[in-house]
């Protein structure tokens, strides 16, 4: 798993968020991997205890309908936790992604309607069958994937 290395810190510049992936692993875990401008990617694994590709939707769908001004969720890791945040400014949206065992944060940033883009291309990457068979606690959100679609013209 690649991390970002640890001289980069919270006051470091925001880095411009160009994707955002979802790696299943047959043993029930995910892993979600934004790629940043810079070239170093952060993975951060989650378990099946959070519904990963739902929360990663409903951010999008929140911020992009600008219903909200921010979203939040948690990707559960058993015991630990990810925090990521999407705080919306006038025309960028800040991700936060905050680890709880070693306290880092990690700061990207993209508009409203690429961070969407980003998210929705990401899901529907995911294989839906492989999803069935390592998630089987949360049922693909294909619902939500379509509306999304929809919004964004895809």
């Amino acid at each position: 798993m690649t991390e970002i290395d640890s001289h980069l810190r919270f006051e470091d510049a925001p880095r411009e968020l160009e994707a955002i992936s979802f790696a299943l692993d047959s043993s029930g875990w995910m892993d979600c991997t934004f790629a940043a401008s810079d070239g170093v990617p952060l993975t951060v694994r989650a378990s099946h205890v959070s519904d990963v590709l739902t929360d990663f939707l409903d951010a999008a769908w929140t911020l992009a309908t600008e219903s909200s001004r921010a979203a939040s969720f948690v990707l559960h890791r058993e015991p630990d936790a990810t925090i990521v945040g999407c705080l919306a400014t006038e025309n960028h949206i800040l991700l936060l992604i905050t680890s709880s065992d070693d306290r880092r944060a990690y700061r990207f940033t993209s508009t409203p309607e690429s961070l969407a883009r980003l998210i929705y291309d990401g899901v529907a990457a995911v294989d839906r069958g492989a999803y069935l068979d390592t998630w089987p606690t949360h049922p693909f959100p294909e619902e939500r994937l379509s509306n999304l679609g929809e919004l964004l013209g895809a």
